[in-house]
């Protein structure tokens, strides 16, 4: 499987500049190129992921994981029962519970990322499942191999080329590279849309 020596070789030998900048530059690139094929195709399955926790009383904070992109579910569990909590705007809450008085948490927001606010705010212990979809590890010198890479490194590096090339200001390179990203994006998100029904379909 190609590894992130592999990719930062690739650009290097491309590049043709053993200099101290292009070198810190291309680290740079290769994770916005993996950012852009993260952007490309957002519903890979091996983005969901979830925490699992429980609620205290009093609780009107919770600190959510770090490189959240988007929320599938946050449910708590109320004497056995199942309930999930439907998002709702600051100004919503603010007028739902002016008082910030306590009771079994209905709503939530995120409106900031480092956390979230429940409301009512928690009047004893729940259980919690949330589900999200993140944003995977890159490729680094001590995280080798990731999906991307075992996968799909010739579209990585397809998208690495473009930025790289722009940035040695090889106008009709980045061209020719975005050409062939575009061609084979189609079939990248196919491939992604596939795995995600997958997926979906063993109910993980």
């Amino acid at each position: 499987m190609p590894t992130y020596t592999n990719a930062i070789a690739y650009m290097a030998d491309w590049a043709e500049d053993d200099s101290s900048e292009v070198a810190a530059a291309i680290l740079i690139l290769l994770t916005r190129a993996e950012e852009r094929l993260f952007h490309d195709a957002p519903i890979m399955p091996i983005y969901k992921q979830k925490v699992v926790g429980n609620l205290i009383k009093s609780q009107a904070i919770l600190i959510p994981p770090e490189k959240i992109r988007r929320i599938r579910s946050m449910i708590i569990t109320v004497n056995g029962k199942v309930e999930e909590l439907k998002f709702r705007t600051d100004s919503f809450l603010d007028k739902f519970n002016p008082s910030r008085s306590q009771g079994i948490p209905k709503f939530y927001n995120w409106s900031e990322e480092t956390e979230f606010r429940l409301e009512p705010i928690s009047n004893g212990k729940y259980p919690f499942t949330l589900r999200y979809v993140g944003l995977p590890a890159g490729l680094t010198a001590t995280n080798a191999n990731t999906f991307l890479s075992d996968t799909h490194f010739d579209q990585l590096m397809n998208a690495a080329m473009v930025l790289l090339e722009t940035y040695l200001q090889h106008e009709e390179g980045a061209v020719r590279w975005e050409k062939l990203y575009q061609l084979n994006l189609p079939s990248f998100q196919a491939e992604a849309l596939a795995a995600n029904r997958t997926e979906s379909g063993a109910g993980t």
